[in-house]
């Protein structure tokens, strides 16, 4: 499948916050619009005017993480990543990768279910909450909750379950 950058970042924005779209905007350069007509065939030999679409620059910035799944970026650009056999990770914007403790002990990778989603509260640079959504139980009874927690430093605390008893599967959880 042939898309532009722009046309790629369009399809990213209704996934992140507006800081992570201005960083996307600022990475790519120019403004998210939709492409005005279909895509260009893809051709076997990518020509000169394709070849920048084709192989964009990637910069890796962590490696052998254990499915990772979802991101969130604190104010300063640093993100917390969710691995879906139940870790939480720190990524700095210089790649340093931190283990975040305190999490859930009981956060059951089953098929699709594990460590799924964070989110930040709204007011995170005041009060540091942050919001998981994790599947636990056992391989017979699986349930999912929603956790919030305070982030200090590289430390989980202060847990407060917010939604418990979520009807769990081990596929589409």
């Amino acid at each position: 499948m042939y898309m532009t950058r722009p046309f790629a970042i369009l399809l990213l924005l209704p996934l992140m916050g507006q800081g992570c779209t201005d960083r996307l905007v600022e990475r790519f350069g120019g403004t998210p619009v939709a492409p005005s007509g279909p895509p260009a065939a893809i051709t076997a030999t990518p020509t000169a005017a394709t070849a920048e679409v084709a192989r964009p620059d990637i910069e890796v910035i962590a490696t052998r993480l254990q499915i990772p799944w979802d991101i969130a970026f604190l104010p300063a650009g640093d993100m917390l990543v969710t691995e879906r056999p139940g870790r939480l990770i720190g990524i700095s914007r210089n790649g340093t990768v931190v283990p975040i403790g305190g999490l859930d002990t009981d956060v059951r990778q089953r098929g699709e279910g594990g460590l799924l989603g964070i989110a930040l509260h709204p007011d995170y640079a005041t009060n540091s909450f942050v919001y998981l959504y994790f599947t636990a139980g056992t391989d017979s009874t699986l349930t999912c909750r929603v956790v919030r927690y305070k982030l200090s430093g590289s430390a989980l605390t202060d847990r407060t379950v917010i939604v418990d008893g979520i009807p769990g599967a081990a596929n589409h959880d």
